[in-house]
């Protein structure tokens, strides 16, 4: 029996055609919640000059942790209108607490000026707060002769 050859998944995404290349990138978006509310629609809007390759999501800074953990709650909306999470989900499920990003495959296209949306709930402080979304790619360019 042959076993199947182990392949990281930073190796199963797409690679850039010809005449492109992909450069890392990375988006931070702040927001803010206020206490036991929610915001809804909250754009995150990309850079008009190249296709964005979601390949991770960033949240909760470590430091930020204790005051966090367990009190956020998100939903997250593609460029294309397709919910990635059909129910909010605890942000530290999603994002992870360490600070680091957390993989996303397959990786999710944003074209150039798209917008992902995000929408944040406060179910547990009576505080309101502010903290970093990160998103974490590739940029693909074309080169320029």
């Amino acid at each position: 029996m042959v076993c199947p050859r182990f392949v990281p998944m930073f190796k199963q995404y797409s690679s850039p055609p010809e005449g492109c290349t992909d450069q890392d990138y990375d988006y931070y978006f702040p927001f803010s919640v206020t206490a036991l509310l929610e915001r809804f629609q909250q754009p995150m809007i990309m850079d008009p000059d190249a296709d964005f390759y979601l390949r991770g999501l960033m949240g909760i800074p470590s430091s930020a942790v204790a005051s966090v953990f367990g009190a956020l709650k998100v939903k997250i909306t593609d460029p294309y209108g397709n919910l990635l999470v059909s129910a909010y989900t605890y942000m530290e499920n999603i994002f992870g607490i360490s600070g680091k990003a957390a993989p996303i495959w397959p990786e999710i296209i944003c074209p150039a000026s798209s917008v992902l949306y995000f929408d944040f709930q406060d179910v547990l402080n009576g505080a309101a707060y502010t903290a970093p979304v990160g998103l974490r790619g590739v940029k693909r360019v074309k080169e320029v002769c």
